[in-house]
C-alpha cells in the first residue's frame, strides 16, 4: 500500500510546522499531537535514545511522568526492538507478540491493543523512537507506518537543528 493523499497532506502540513519550531518539547509535542488526532490514535510517545537508554521526552494521551518511571530496555519490548534493529515495526495484536512487554500499561493503566512505532533518524543513525497506539475504529496500515516513517527522518533533521540553533 502506498500513501493516498490523506497522507500526503497530512505529511506536507506537518513538515510546514516543524522546521519552524526551535525547542525539542514543543517539537515533540506538536508532531505527537498533529498526528494522534490526524491517524486517530489513543496516544503516542516520542523517545530519545541516549548510549541505549530509551527516555520518553513528549507523551500523548498518557502522562509523561509516568512513562518516566518505566525503564524501556533497548532490545526489549516494541520500542527496544526498534532502537535495536532500526526498524519499523506495525503490531494489530500485541497480545499475540512477543515483542511487547506491556510495562508500560501496567504502570500507566493505559490499555495496548495495536502499535506502530519507527525510528527517528539522523544522518542515518537512530537518535530516538516514535510511536502511536490504539487506532480507533480501523487498524494502522502499511502506509500509516510509511507516513510515520518519513516523520521520523524530517523529525531527525529537525532535532538536529534544534541542536544547532540552541548550541
Amino acid at each position: 500500500m502506498t500513501l493516498g493523499l490523506f497522507h500526503y497532506q497530512l505529511l506536507s502540513g506537518i513538515l510546514e510546522q516543524i522546521h519552524y519550531i526551535y525547542d525539542e518539547t514543543e517539537l515533540s509535542n506538536t508532531v505527537l499531537e498533529e498526528l494522534s488526532k490526524a491517524l486517530n490514535t489513543e496516544g503516542g510517545t516520542i523517545f530519545k535514545l541516549e548510549d541505549k537508554n530509551i527516555i520518553p521526552v513528549a507523551s500523548y494521551g498518557t502522562d509523561i511522568k509516568e512513562l518516566k518511571k518505566i525503564n524501556f530496555e533497548y532490545g526489549r519490548g516494541v520500542v527496544g526492538w526498534v532502537a535495536q534493529y532500526v526498524q519499523p515495526v506495525k503490531v494489530n495484536d500485541p497480545k499475540t507478540d512477543t515483542r511487547f512487554m506491556g510495562k508500560a500499561d501496567t504502570t500507566t493503566g493505559f490499555k495496548t491493543k495495536s502499535i506502530i512505532a519507527t525510528p527517528i533518524l539522523s544522518k542515518g543513525k537512530i537518535i530516538g523512537i516514535i510511536e502511536f497506539l490504539n487506532k480507533k475504529e480501523s487498524s494502522f496500515t502499511v502506509a500509516d507506518l510509511e507516513l510515520i516513517s518519513m516523520i521520523g527522518r524530517e523529525l531527525g533533521i529537525a532535532f538536529e537543528n534544534v541542536k544547532l540553533i540552541k548550541g
